[in-house]
């Protein structure tokens, strides 16, 4: 958990390569984490998507199916934070949702044709 910590604050680090939140040894916010959570589930919707090849697996595969599981997961999460970050990250995070759903549209139409 502390490597995926510092990969996302890596930019707050000092010198001693250590973040202001392992010197204060307090546990992760639970936004945090969902940031975390909606960050990774967001990268799976652009895959399955078959826009960007898949993480774990470096290949193009489309799955329209779990496209619709990731956006009504990513709207609760969104809902849940929204009021707890800051400005310019809650229009990210709409601008990813509208962006996902989108092309989930857009790829049911070509689908039909």
């Amino acid at each position: 958990m502390n490597d995926l910590w510092n990969m996302q604050e890596g930019a707050g680090e000092e010198k001693s390569g250590r973040t202001e939140r392992e010197k204060e040894k307090k546990p992760i916010r639970v936004e945090d984490f969902l940031l975390l959570v909606f960050d990774s589930l967001a990268e799976k919707g652009w895959a399955y998507l078959g826009l960007i090849p898949h993480p774990e697996v470096q290949k193009i595969e489309e799955n329209l199916e779990q496209v619709e599981q990731v956006v009504p997961v990513l709207e609760k999460i969104f809902e849940q934070v929204k009021d707890k970050i800051p400005f310019h990250r809650r229009i990210q995070m709409e601008t990813q949702i509208a962006n996902i759903q989108l092309n989930y549209v857009k790829k049911q139409e070509v689908g039909k044709k």
